[in-house]
């Protein structure tokens, strides 16, 4: 082997021109020696460094974060706290939370050195927004090189305009002739200042020119280095002996080098010699941190046409190689892309039974979506149908209902043929059954009563949650609302007598969880307490934390309603929950919930710092694990005076909800739309009041009436003419007049307006005559009463209050009132 190191006296100087520059940004095309460059500046500089080589998989944030947070902790070792958030069992459930606590454990005394690589090839715009929060997160002590084809990622440019970020640019990494002269004369290449020059015009200055050329023993032609292939294998590969291209082309697939996989693909025995041999060059592989090695783009893509010559057959047994090695490291998610890229079925479906070992708690939900949505598993599916499972509920987390019902029929079709070939799968069946939401729950009643026959001593139940972490289990993996057509604690108890041996014993305090959820919809606040203190004090420290934020949410929901202080308190205890027992994967949730509870006084600082951080997606039709935080957006949406984006989701919202037969969603989905409508102008009036229409038509069956107590003042007006035009259309298709008139009395209880009370304005004058029957309003006077106090006559005194009501969009005494106080206008 003779390669050259080339060094640059240069770089050292350029670099140092940037040491005030906590972040520095280095930006050329492929072959400008960028990463080389920034490794022989770092190997001078006596901090912690650490790199991040990154590569298009890093698209997926779970991937993305593992690797971001492996890397920071490689600049501190010894931090204890920042090693534990970082090898957590449940990182990958919730990577971006784990990945945000753990640049907060970052110790400031430090410093350190954090070099990202190949940063062009992530796209996502969503990975690149997380890496600029967790650089701006990093201590002050931390320095940032990031490396990348392409111009400044979207977002970074604001670092630039503040002068927060330096750049090194590809002409600054050009070679220069006296670089080039220096070169030459360590290889006993004596070249004159005007052959230089000619060297660099060739060469175009890039890195691995100079290196080809110097490698080539000084031929100068721009023949050669046209055909760099040719090059490469004339002047270089044919010149390295037989073991060492046999170990290159083994591992020219893998996209990060260590000793133990290579091992696995080559068999050699003295893997840290070889790749310590090839490090020693620099230009062709590099070294990232003591056990990582990555071979150099371009060199790789030589190494890849190399490796197809040798057949298909040869690269399907290193992939077969590379899958068999990931999975005896029980890592699913390495073995089953492996599998996936040469089509070995059989493989693929190792790598799922791996899955089924694996703690549902510590699953990447983004991770499992991708590899499931790959064509390669479909047509595995063929073979090994227990996928069908997966692939319908991907399918039905991701909102794809049609999808979902596609894979789900299939399913049941195959299930004695799954039962028979995979008995160990055979279970799935009986989960479908309770989220698909097709199934009526009084369906799964008899089906799992059948199943349990043959199931019950096959099966140990399950201490993981069933909720998709949402805080309200009776509206989570599927809603419950059949059971509140009767009975709802009878129905209950006939639900978890059939399903309570597959859940196992926890389902005590999910079932107490989804009938304190229901009576609360019912506005049975009493019996709905009563049964969130059961589900309270039947929490054990080992259930599962979904489970534990469940119980406590749903009383939460229930104390707000009441009125209680002593919901402020549990907050605060889901935050201690989910920090004592590292379950960030509530965090998206969790904060949805302390958000609206803002919301729900027209907090307008809160509003918008929820949509600075969870931006509303106005495009892309929403899905059920991201419900409960998409109908936040939608408040926060209002709050702020953003009808239109609110109505665009909200649309969305209703047919995803429809559609998987959520009658709660559907009906919160109507009620923000009548409220987003009435808001957003007088013409959208009439539709806002079909919105609210069909919304009391879903809920009169079940006897839903807390949505709207909830949102109450809100509803006041638009339920008062909507009372009046049923009593004078008489239509027996719709709720009763009496159910109208109790869901407009509970909405007056509520008091002010709520979404848009802290941001709303009245734009409209009132005079001091009006001001002065407002007043007389609010302290409670009659008629009479005000009359003869501002002595006037009644008939003047109704067209003051007329006017007052016009002018506050308001239909009733009570409404006015609450309105005039939330608005502060006597103030």
């Amino acid at each position: 082997m003779s390669q050259i190191m080339l060094n640059r006296s240069d770089i050292k100087t350029i670099f140092d021109g940037y040491a005030d520059q906590r972040i520095i940004y280095v930006q050329a095309p492929a072959g400008y020696g960028k990463t080389v460059a920034v490794s022989q500046w770092a190997s001078r500089d006596k901090r912690t460094k650490t790199t991040i080589s990154l590569d298009e998989y890093d698209n997926i944030m779970a991937s993305f974060c593992e690797r971001f947070c492996a890397a920071i902790g490689l600049c501190q070792p010894k931090n204890l706290k920042l090693a534990e958030i970082i090898t957590h069992p449940s990182f990958l459930s919730a990577p971006v939370e784990f990945a945000l606590r753990a640049t907060g454990c970052l110790s400031d005394r430090k410093g350190a050195v954090l070099i990202i690589d190949d940063l062009h090839l992530v796209t996502n715009e969503s990975v690149l927004a997380l890496l600029l929060a967790l650089i701006k997160r990093l201590p002050n002590q931390m320095k940032v090189i990031l490396i990348s084809r392409n111009d400044l990622p979207k977002g970074f440019s604001d670092l630039w305009i503040k002068g927060q970020i330096a750049r090194i640019t590809a002409r600054q990494l050009l070679f220069q002739e006296k670089e080039i002269i220096s070169l030459c004369a360590k290889r006993g290449i004596p070249v004159s200042f005007e052959q230089a020059a000619e060297i660099n015009r060739i060469t175009q200055g890039w890195a691995i020119g100079i290196n080809a050329f110097l490698l080539s023993g000084g031929k100068l032609s721009d023949e050669i280095f046209g055909y760099l292939d040719d090059f490469i294998n004339e002047n270089i590969w044919e010149k390295w002996n037989v073991e060492i291209r046999e170990f290159m082309l083994r591992t020219a697939l893998l996209h990060d080098l260590n000793p133990s996989l290579c091992k696995a693909m080559t068999g050699v025995e003295d893997i840290r010699n070889i790749l310590d041999g090839l490090v020693r060059g620099g230009v062709f592989i590099t070294r990232f941190g003591t056990d990582t090695f990555r071979y150099h783009d371009l060199f790789k893509s030589f190494l890849s046409r190399k490796l197809y010559e040798r057949g298909q057959t040869f690269i399907d047994s290193l992939l077969e190689a590379e899958g068999n090695w990931h999975l005896s490291r029980h890592d699913f998610y390495n073995a089953a892309e492996c599998f996936i890229r040469y089509k070995n079925y059989d493989g693929i479906a190792k790598a799922w039974d791996l899955l089924e070992t694996t703690d549902r708690n510590d699953f990447s939900i983004e991770k499992i979506i991708a590899i499931v949505k790959k064509p390669e598993i479909s047509a595995t599916a063929k073979k090994y149908p227990f996928l069908l499972y997966m692939m319908a509920w991907v399918a039905c987390a991701e909102g794809r209902a049609n999808d979902m019902s596609a894979y789900a029929d299939e399913y049941y079709l195959r299930y004695e043929e799954i039962a028979l070939r995979d008995p160990d799968y055979a279970h799935n069946i009986l989960y479908m059954n309770i989220w698909d939401f097709r199934v009526l729950l009084s369906e799964v009643i008899k089906r799992e009563h059948t199943l349990a026959i043959t199931y019950k001593e096959k099966v140990a139940g399950t201490n993981g949650s069933i909720s998709m972490n949402m805080p309200l289990f009776h509206s989570s993996t599927r809603d419950f609302s059949e059971l509140s057509l009767g009975d709802v604690v009878e129905n209950a108890e006939t639900f978890g007598a059939a399903v309570s041996w597959l859940i196992g014993e926890e389902w005590a305090l999910l079932s107490e969880c989804a009938i304190a959820g229901l009576l609360y919809e019912k506005g049975e606040l009493e019996r709905a307490h009563g049964h969130a203190l059961k589900a309270l004090a039947a929490i054990k420290d080992y259930y599962a934390t979904e489970s534990k934020f469940c119980a406590i949410s749903v009383l939460i929901y229930i104390l707000d309603a009441l009125e209680s202080r002593e919901a402020g308190t549990l907050t605060e205890r889901i935050a201690n929950l989910i920090e004592q027992e590292r379950a960030y994967r509530l965090n998206h949730n969790f904060n949805a919930l302390t958000t609206v509870r803002k919301l729900m006084h027209g907090d307008v600082k809160a509003a918008n710092e929820w949509l600075s951080t969870y931006q509303a997606d106005l495009h892309n039709p929403p899905n059920l694990v991201g419900l409960y935080v998409t109908f936040t957006t939608c408040k926060a949406l209002i709050v702020t005076g953003e009808y239109d984006s609110a109505m665009v989701i909200l649309k969305k919202l209703l047919e995803m909800s429809r559609l998987y037969n959520r009658p709660i969603d559907i009906i919160e989905a109507l009620i923000l739309l009548a409220i987003a409508c009435w808001k957003r102008k007088r013409s959208l009036q009439k539709e806002a009041l079909h919105y609210l229409e069909e919304a009391v038509t879903v809920a009169y069956p079940y006897g839903y009436i807390q949505k709207f107590a909830y949102y109450g003042a809100e509803l006041g007006g638009m339920l008062f003419k909507l009372q009046k035009r049923m009593e004078q259309q008489g239509n027996e298709n719709v709720p009763p007049n009496s159910f109208f008139k109790m869901l407009y009395y509970r909405a007056q209880e509520k008091g002010a307006a709520l979404l848009s009370s802290g941001q709303e304005k009245v734009t409209v004058k009132f005079t001091e005559k009006q001001k002065a029957v407002m007043k007389l309003l609010c302290e409670g006077k009659s008629y009479k009463e005000m009359a003869e106090i501002l002595e006037i006559k009644l008939p003047t005194l109704r067209s003051h209050i007329s006017l007052i009501y016009s002018k506050l969009d308001t239909a009733t005494k009570i409404e006015a009132i609450n309105k005039i106080k939330a608005l502060k206008l006597l103030m």
